[in-house]
């Protein structure tokens, strides 16, 4: 989970403009059910679970959040976020229920 509002400073070296990512986790879930999650963006963010996509906050724009709630299966499971900025200011965040995110060892 996070939350991380760039400003209008660099995002990555000197470059404040015109950037992006993509991040990847694998995640054993130890029970079948709902789970809620939400991505915040400014500008663009895309959340697939498994690779099917399941938010879409793509697109030039403010920042602004969306969530679902999605049944996962107990087992393992990939969450790719996807996120961009075009000018200004920049944010991004990521969450969910927090019991999928715990360490097993």
């Amino acid at each position: 989970m996070f939350d991380h509002d760039f400003g209008s400073n660099a995002l990555f070296q000197e470059y404040s403009d015109y950037v992006g990512f993509q991040a990847t986790m694998r995640i054993n879930m130890n029970r079948d059910g709902p789970i809620h999650f939400e991505i915040g963006s400014d500008d663009g963010a895309k959340f697939y679970i498994d690779g099917g996509l399941w938010l879409d906050n793509w697109g030039i724009h403010e920042y602004r959040e969306i969530g679902t709630t999605y049944t996962l299966s107990k087992g393992f499971h990939t969450l790719t976020l996807w996120y961009y900025d075009v000018v200004g200011a920049a944010r991004v965040s990521f969450n969910c229920d927090p019991d999928i995110l715990m360490w097993n060892p």
